[in-house]
Order: structure tokens, then sequence, then C-alpha cells
């Protein structure tokens, strides 16, 4: 017959985890939308124009990235605490390797650069 383990279910935190991603996903995608169209690949000075003239949409998308990283780093807490008891030292592996991309993501942010216009930089 088979055991059961003790413990409390990981079913709520599942959930929670689930609720936390799909808001993520809702943020990324909206920061994105908020500042489509106003940079300008290889023209500085038309992304500037762009910027001061859409500020107010600049400034939202901005602001909703930053709730977008902080959504991400509660994620990896998450998922670090869910996948725990089946594996310790992946998931803390895992749970490393996405605070470095959350540190990227912040840094970029402190200097307004959005991620999408590098990754087309080094991908021309």
């Amino acid at each position: 017959m088979m055991e059961r383990i003790a413990g409390a279910s990981p079913r709520p935190r599942a959930r929670i985890t689930g609720v936390v991603y799909l808001l993520y996903f809702l943020t990324a995608i909206s920061a994105v939308l908020f500042v489509k169209g106003l940079v300008v690949s290889g023209d500085a000075a038309a992304t500037a124009n762009n910027i001061l003239a859409h500020e107010p949409s600049f400034r939202l998308g901005f602001a909703v990235g930053l709730i977008g990283t902080a959504l991400y780093i509660a994620l990896t807490v998450l998922f670090y605490d869910l996948f725990k008891p089946v594996n310790s030292r992946v998931s803390l592996l895992a749970a490393f390797a996405a605070s470095w991309d959350a540190r990227f993501r912040l840094s970029a942010a402190s200097f307004n650069l959005p991620l999408w216009s590098s990754w087309e930089a080094v991908q021309t």
C-alpha cells in the first residue's frame, strides 16, 4: 500500500505561483506595448523625440516594467520554495540563475534601456 507523505499540500503554493506567473506575463507584455514604436534602432535623435512626444506612455511602460521585474523576483522565490522538496540543489541553482537575470533586468531598467533594443543590436 502507498504511504502518504507527511506535510502540507503544495497545491495552494502552486496556485499562488501560477497567479504570479500570469501577472508577470501580463505586465511584461503590457510594458512592451506601452513603449512599442518609441525606440528607433540606430537613430538616437528619433528615439529621443519619440520619448519626449509620448512621455506619459514611456513612463507608464517603465513603471510597469519595474513591476514586472518585482513579480519576476517573487516568482523566483515561489518556484524555489515549490521545487525545494523535490531537489533542493537543483532548485537553488535555478534560483541563483534567475537572480542573475533579475539583476540584469534591474540594471537595464536603471539606465532606461529597453531590453528588446539591446537584443536587436546583438542580432544585427
